[in-house]
Formats: structure tokens, C-alpha cells, sequence
């Protein structure tokens, strides 16, 4: 049914119309309907269907809220990198690159690393903070830095869930309405052709109101 649905190339607003305007005319013509076993509980429930199509969001407002998660992600990530820069610089102070001491804090290609790989490396940065505390005094790595470096990390995790709930509320809002505007279109189309036959050989007035597209 959806493939029938993109088939008319219809917008949301244009089918929501298109139904309005098709259950108007039913219920003028509501008596001849009957004769097709279509009631009134029957354009009840089609203006129902329609109403419900109407009041869902569109693709739009969900893209931008994704959007607007992958800014927050790559912001805090940005912010992340900073942290972890200052860090291993200030350990580079004291302890060469390829010092144990430098390398425990898993430093290496980090800064072109994904969200996901980062906060990797992040953990592996934090367990050698965690067992190395007397090393960090030496370079002025202050328990701010680890707590500012925590809270950090946290907000990454945060902002990488956010993100999937906002694909995956896109991604089921997309099925939805590409469900809902299926089964709304069938309706429109067979509500079409009994209004047609009704008024094929009586009212060319009333037999263009049922036509779909014009």
C-alpha cells in the first residue's frame, strides 16, 4: 500500500486534504453510500485515519533533532580532545613518548580517533590516572583535570545514546507514517471508485468530486 501511496506523489498535507474533501463529500452523500455497505461509522473511522495521519510529525523535525545530537556529539567530543591534550602534554614535560609513564595513558593517535574509540582510550587514560597519582603531581595534573576529564567522558557516553534514540525515533517515525499514509491511501482510492460508480451515470459534478487527481 505504501507504493501505491508514493505512487500519486503526494505530500502529508496534500493527502490529508484529498481525505478531508473525499469524507465531506461521503457524508453529503451518505445515503448512496449505504448502498455500497459503507456507513457512517465507516467515514467515521476514515476521518479518524486521517486525523491521526495529520497530527504526526514529519521527517524534517526529526532529522534536525539528530542533527542537533551530532553537534552536541562532536562538540563534547572536541571538548574531550582538549582535555586529553592537555593532559598528555603536561605528562610530556617530565616523560618522553615512548616512556612507559606516557605510554600507560594510551595517547597514541587519539586525537583522529571516532567517539567511540576515544572514550576507549579515555578509560584506558583514567585507570592509569587512578594508579598513577603521585606521577600526575609531579606535572601539575590536578584533581580538577581528572574530575573535568570525567565529566567529559560522561557527557560523550550521554550524548552517543541520545543520538541513537533520536536515528531510531526517526527511523520508527518514518515506518510509521509510510504505514499510516498505505492505509490511508487504500482508503482514499477505494472510497474513490464506489463514489465514481455511484455518480457515473447520474452526476458528472459529483462523480469528478471523487476523482483523485484531476
Amino acid at each position: 500500500m505504501h507504493q501505491q501511496f508514493k505512487s500519486v506523489r503526494m505530500s502529508q498535507g496534500e493527502l490529508v486534504q484529498k481525505c478531508q474533501e473525499m469524507a465531506s463529500f461521503m457524508k453529503r452523500d451518505s445515503e448512496e453510500f449505504l448502498t455500497f455497505q459503507v456507513n457512517e461509522s465507516d467515514i467515521d473511522a476514515f476521518e479518524l485515519i486521517t486525523q491521526e495521519y495529520a497530527g504526526m510529525r514529519d521527517d524534517i523535525r526529526y532529522r534536525t533533532a539528530v542533527e542537533e545530537q551530532i553537534e552536541i556529539r562532536n562538540t563534547t567530543t572536541a571538548k574531550l580532545k582538549k582535555k586529553m591534550r592537555h593532559i598528555l602534554h603536561r605528562i610530556q614535560t617530565k616523560y618522553s613518548p615512548s616512556s612507559w609513564e606516557y605510554r600507560s595513558f594510551d595517547g597514541r593517535k587519539y586525537y583522529n580517533s571516532s567517539p567511540r574509540k576515544l572514550l576507549e582510550k579515555v578509560g584506558n587514560m583514567q585507570v592509569a590516572a587512578t594508579s598513577q597519582l603521585a606521577m600526575l603531581k609531579k606535572v601539575s595534573i590536578t584533581n580538577a583535570d581528572l574530575k573535568e576529564l570525567a565529566t567529559l567522558t560522561s557527557q560523550l557516553n550521554q550524548s552517543l545514546l541520545d543520538e541513537r534514540s533520536a536515528v531510531a525515533l526517526r527511523e520508527l517515525n518514518t515506518l510509521q507514517r509510510a504505514v499510516k499514509a498505505g492505509d490511508l491511501f487504500a482508503n482514499l482510492k477505494h472510497y474513490s471508485l464506489v463514489g465514481k460508480a455511484i455518480w457515473e451515470d447520474v452526476s458528472q459534478a459529483k462523480y469528478n468530486n471523487y476523482l483523485i487527481s484531476k
